[in-house]
């Protein structure tokens, strides 16, 4: 089962969430209806039916207006993202120019398992009042996420043990268990109210001495009073026992799994293996004092709740034995494939790169270019079965210690952010373009931003250019701590130098979309439903396959080929009317086609980015300009980018298997 499976099946598991918490509403209900018939019958001596609508109605509106908000109320708040579960907890935003050693080495981490898992860099904290070892994933979505770690994790694991912990935390990310683990949040709080009304009502009922007749009657509405407020919390309590017993069962099916995508992240079965031990030997092993880490247990890495409620059925992790016991499997069997989507691609031969200048066969200007059409006739093309390899992906620790030093250090800083960001957008082929874009930083952003951009771009200039990208992944977690102003001038200096010399370049398209997309949704990110069906996208996703075509192939019938093979990969093709030229466009359609694909369901996003990865892989090639719209195209429908990506310009040896 592959990421967007579990996607997929993390979905499953959220509509089964909800048809459960309808049924635990009805059951409150119920409880609650049933307790106050019996007080107007046993105590306050009223004549009421069993089936009275009219009190029926009292009950559940109340009811569902006091679980219904404290649900609405928390899930809003969580909407937020990860920071605010992280701050709630007590954690510390972790910042690149004030990181200590220990801080920055995490930082390092987390940058690597963003690019070995392919997914967006996510906010770190750290829990500074906590010295067990612990960590932990949260947010609505991979651009919201957020992972913290204990103090404890951070001083106590080596470089190793505290990867296969980050790696683990990947795995909620990249598998979708963070939404519905949020949603879990959200719900247990809503039934929480009703114990907490409960309480409040046993809390301020009025303390009344029985004297008169009248007091008499008075005392029977105390007692009547007293009852319902126990039954309240009695019936809150039981709601909520039985939510924590969902919550742990639903965690405890998830943690073998990201153990297991740790594994495959960091290629190092023994570090995790490491980790979970010194938890066991830690005096406070896993335990996260902060008051609302009880609701939160089935986010964190290990048991964060010891009480007795941590035992049996309310235990949010496998026990450690047996999550060794599955690594020292895993140890035996660490996966030698890079799997793309439904092909596994391994790097052989050495290719050589193109230019970005002449490639996407879409023209210069963003505004009007068109593609020349393409007629050439093509039979169907054979589906590509699975594919294997011998060799693996590079390791994330390689990837990031190839970009060089001085640039990585620029990521630490907002302002050296910034400069990488811009430098990016440097033409380094043509010097008097060059030129003028250098001109435009000195008259539009701060001296000194425009020194350290222009500076950045030197050492650009002499460095790998299939290392720009991983470059970029690491300054954007950077990026997002800037203001709303400060990303609207970022936008606008990127887009003045793209537009130096009339035209955009495919990198320049690349980068500026892609930060967009990553940047803008922590300003605004309207909710949008997934759609299940490639029905009113059909065009669109021509329109993308058209354009890795183009990037990668410059023959007609080689175009035309490629694009037929990316089309027949995706789901109901054969039912549909296949074009028997390749689609015209340009970069303001393209980017238009990726807006609208992005609000398909997970599984189908994983449909688009395999056939266009299938339409890459024609001629056993990923190029440079192949590997930037690979990339843009997957960062725009986020999902995890394939790992023929890090083959730096190696061919991807197909074997049909």
């Amino acid at each position: 089962m592959n990421f967007f499976e579990h996607q997929d099946r993390a979905h499953q598991n959220t509509r089964r969430l909800g048809w459960l918490y309808l049924l635990s509403l009805v059951g409150i209900i119920g409880a609650i209806y049933l307790v106050l018939w019996l007080i107007c019958r046993l105590i306050l001596k009223a004549n009421i039916s069993l089936l009275s609508p009219g009190m029926f109605l009292s009950v559940a509106v109340p009811t569902l207006l006091v679980i219904g908000s404290g649900t609405l109320f928390k899930l809003i708040w969580l909407r937020r993202g990860g920071a605010a579960v992280a701050e709630d907890l007590g954690g510390r935003l972790v910042e690149p120019e004030q990181a200590t050693v220990l801080e920055k080495q995490l930082l390092n981490i987390v940058a690597e398992m963003a690019i070995a898992s392919g997914i967006p860099a996510p906010q770190v904290f750290v829990l500074d009042r906590e010295t067990s070892i612990n960590a932990f994933a949260a947010g609505n979505s991979p651009q919201k996420a957020a992972i913290g770690v204990t103090r404890g994790c951070l001083e106590t694991l080596n470089r190793d043990e505290l990867q296969g912990v980050i790696g683990h935390e990947f795995s909620h990310i990249l598998n979708g268990d963070m939404r519905l683990n949020m949603k879990l949040i959200g719900l247990l709080h809503g039934i929480l109210l009703i114990y907490i009304l409960g309480r409040f009502v046993l809390q301020y009922s009025p303390d009344i001495s029985f004297t008169s007749e009248k007091e008499s009657n008075s005392g029977s509405n105390f007692l009547a009073t007293i009852a319902l407020g126990i039954a309240l919390m009695a019936i809150g309590g039981l709601g909520y026992f039985f939510g924590r017993i969902l919550q742990s069962a639903v965690s405890r099916q998830r943690e073998f799994l990201a153990d297991a995508s740790a594994v495959q992240f960091t290629r190092n079965p023994d570090g995790l293996a490491s980790a979970l031990q010194k938890i066991e030997s830690h005096a406070n092993h896993a335990r996260v004092l902060a008051p609302q880490a009880a609701a939160m247990s089935h986010l964190f890495f290990g048991e964060a709740n010891t009480s007795w409620l941590s035992a049996d059925w309310f235990a949010t992790h496998p026990p450690t034995r047996q999550r060794l016991q599955r690594l020292s499997v895993s140890a035996r069997q660490v996966p030698t494939e890079a799997v793309v989507g439904n092909a596994i691609a391994s790097p052989s031969a050495p290719a050589q790169a193109t230019s970005s200048a002449k490639v996407m066969g879409f023209a210069s200007t963003i505004a009007a270019s068109t593609v020349a059409s393409n007629t050439s006739g093509v039979s169907k093309p054979r589906s590509q079965a699975p594919l294997t390899s011998s060799r693996s992906t590079p390791s994330p620790n390689a990837r990031v210690a190839q970009v060089p030093e001085s640039l990585q250090q620029g990521t630490e800083t907002l302002e050296g952010a910034i400069a990488i960001a811009q430098s990016l957008m440097l033409d380094y082929q043509n010097p008097s373009v060059r030129a003028q874009q250098e001109a435009l930083l000195q008259q539009t952003v701060p001296i000194s931003l425009a020194d350290l951009t222009i500076q950045s771009g030197k050492v650009l200039e002499t460095s790998n250019p299939r290392l720009r990208l991983p470059l970029l992944d690491l300054a954007i977690p950077v990026l997002q701590q800037a203001t709303v102003s400060e990303l609207q001038q970022l936008f606008k200096v990127l887009q003045g130098l793209a537009i130096v010399d009339k035209r955009w370049s495919l990198t320049e398209f690349v980068i500026y979309t892609a930060l967009q997309h990553r940047l803008q949704p922590r300003v605004t990110q309207p909710a949008i439903a997934a759609t299940d069906t490639l029905d009113s996208v059909w065009q669109d996703c021509l329109m993308v396959l058209a354009a890795m075509a183009r990037v990668g192939h410059t023959e007609p019938d080689t175009i035309a080929y490629a694009f037929r093979s990316g089309v027949y990969q995706l789901p109901g093709a054969s039912t549909r009317e296949i074009p028997t030229t390749t689609p015209n466009g340009n970069f303001n359609q393209l980017k238009s086609s990726l807006e609208r694909l992005s609000s398909l369901s997970a599984k189908l996003k994983q449909a688009i980015v395999s056939a266009c990865t299938i339409v890459a892989l024609q001629d056993q090639t990923i190029t440079l300009p192949e590997s930037e719209l690979l990339w843009a195209i997957a960062t725009c429908l986020d999902c995890p980018l394939p790992p023929c990506l890090y083959f730096n310009g190696q061919k991807a040896r197909l074997v049909v298997s």
